[in-house]
């Protein structure tokens, strides 16, 4: 909670801060507009030109300001929009007029120079607007407004171009990873790979076959050689039961149920045959 209210104190210090430099400003560009009353008009847009640039870099310390030198040809301001990391994300190019009637020309001049720095978007600052338009508004692709909510104006403008910016980087690493998997798919690599795993599931059942072969083959080998076993144990058996009769101990498995019976009675009889 105490480190949660330090960020939040040193927040709202910030803020303080930029607001005082934004009054500051606002009272900086009174006072020269009033000096300049008595001046050029041309001193007068170079005034307003300035208290544009310095509200831009007090509210957007990320971004590149960068003032266009009098004397060349362009816009006045050109903003570099950059996150807070430093990626550049696009670029708004502003035209400052302090005049008492509005020109259409002036939008032909910044869509040109729009074009010139591929800029992403275009705005007229402009003490007076068209008919058309009140307090900020489009006028053929231009935007166009009034000092007063220029802050706002900015501020909306950018945010949309980092937006835009970040939809259009998740949109080509989705590309970029299709195309990856795409390319790896049809690649010989992918398909050496596989015929490597069939190969080597094809030689295991081959391997199989031929064990199982083996081993059927030698269970009946073996099958073959115990019944061999089996007749001949049971030959002898045989034989021994013949010469010592009863005696013999019994081997259940070489008999049958009521053999024993059956042998008794055979022998009874031949006892008591008559001898002749």
């Amino acid at each position: 909670n105490k480190a949660k209210q330090e960020v939040i104190d040193e927040t709202q210090l910030l803020m303080a801060q930029k607001d005082k430099q934004l009054e500051d400003l606002r009272k900086q560009l009174g006072e020269a507009q009033r000096k300049a009353e008595q001046g050029s008009q041309q001193t007068q847009g170079e005034v307003q030109e300035t208290f544009l640039e310095d509200m831009l870099r007090v509210e957007f310390p990320y971004d590149e300001v960068k003032e266009v030198p009098k004397g060349v040809e362009g816009a006045d301001v050109i903003q570099i929009v950059k996150t807070n990391s430093g990626v550049k994300c696009g670029t708004i190019v502003w035209e400052s007029k302090n005049t008492k009637a509005w020109s259409q020309g002036w939008v032909a001049k910044l869509k040109a120079d729009q074009r010139t720095l591929k800029a992403e978007v275009a705005v007229i600052v402009s003490k007076v607007l068209p008919e058309s338009v009140r307090l900020f508004g489009i006028v053929e692709g231009v935007w166009v407004a009034d000092l007063s909510v220029t802050l706002g104006v900015a501020t909306a403008l950018r945010q949309q171009i980092i937006q835009i910016f970040n939809a259009k980087a998740v949109s080509a690493n989705m590309s970029s990873k299709a195309e990856i998997v795409y390319e790896y798919l049809t690649s010989n690599n992918f398909k050496q790979r596989i015929e490597v795993w069939v190969d080597y599931f094809k030689q295991r059942k081959e391997e199989i076959d031929k064990e199982r072969a083996y081993f059927v083959k030698k269970w009946e080998k073996e099958d073959k050689s115990i019944l061999q076993i089996f007749n001949n144990t049971a030959g002898i058996y045989g034989d021994l039961q013949g010469l010592i009769g009863n005696a013999l101990p019994k081997v259940n498995y070489l008999e049958l149920d009521g053999s024993s019976v059956d042998d008794e009675t055979c022998e009874d009889a031949a006892e008591k045959e008559p001898h002749v």
